[in-house]
């Protein structure tokens, strides 16, 4: 059975503001469609140069990435679901990707394309050094009467 409108339909209040929402939302979708092309293009390409340059994540980038998360602070169980440890993961591997295109696959790399390009960039700071005392000569005798002087005092 095939049924027709019929041909005087009762103004419905607000029916035509959602037929032109439908029909915006529709509009908004077709213009968005060459973008998501773009978007999904790129990210196939990314995912095939990360396999041909074997671009991986660890376990601990990933433990990492995943403690500084904001989703860490807000919902701590989501992190538990494969999904999202997946993505994170994508995530990860596409943003190292990227580094080794442009050139920052290095620790030192980005601060030395600042340099250059002619730009100011402060000096790493200087690691810490370990101090090791050179091997002493004192004795457990010498140690005590050091000790027996200082408790007169």
């Amino acid at each position: 059975m095939n049924a027709a409108p019929p041909e005087s339909m009762p103004d419905l209040p607000g029916s035509e503001a959602i037929t032109q929402s439908a029909k915006s939302n529709l509009a908004l979708s077709f213009a968005a469609l060459p973008e998501a092309e773009r978007r999904a293009m790129s990210l196939l390409v990314l995912d095939a140069i990360a396999r041909k340059e074997g671009i991986t994540v660890t376990g601990d980038e990933l433990a990492a990435q995943a403690a500084t998360s904001p989703l860490a602070q807000v919902d701590p169980q989501a992190l538990r679901s494969p999904a999202v440890l997946a993505s994170l993961a994508r995530s990860i591997r596409n943003r190292k990707t990227v580094d080794k295109l442009v050139g920052l696959d290095s620790p030192n790399a980005e601060r030395e394309a600042i340099r250059r390009a002619g730009g100011d960039v402060e000096e790493e700071p200087k690691k810490p050094e370990i101090f090791v005392p050179a091997k002493s000569d004192a004795t457990p005798e010498g140690r005590d009467a050091i000790r027996a002087l200082l408790e007169k005092k």
